[in-house]
């Protein structure tokens, strides 16, 4: 689902499903804070197996104007295996090879 419907006061919310996982990105403005803040989730996807939905993170600019050394940082300890085949194509190399 996606929606190109939301505006400041209301948010807006994109959810890309696989069948055994997806993704969920909750974008509202925190009046508080005076940004935007965007919430992902990685959830269970489209064929729903009992399993919680976990929040990998809130994101607001204050991230991206981070050096890139922390910004890696965050997405290492949210997603270690995925940084790892970022950062080293090697190992995605010898995981197809197998």
């Amino acid at each position: 689902m996606a929606s190109r419907l939301g505006s400041k006061e209301t948010g807006i919310r994109a959810t890309i499903n696989g069948w055994d996982s997806g993704i969920d990105v909750e974008c509202f403005y925190d009046k508080t804070e005076e940004t935007d803040v965007f919430v992902v989730t990685l959830t269970s996807g489209s064929g729903y197996n009992g399993r919680p939905s976990r929040e990998l993170g809130r994101f607001t600019r204050a991230d991206l104007e981070q050096k890139e050394t922390e910004a890696d940082e965050i997405v290492e300890a949210a997603l270690p295996d995925r940084y790892q085949i970022k950062h080293n194509p090697s190992l995605y190399a010898s995981e197809e090879s197998a």
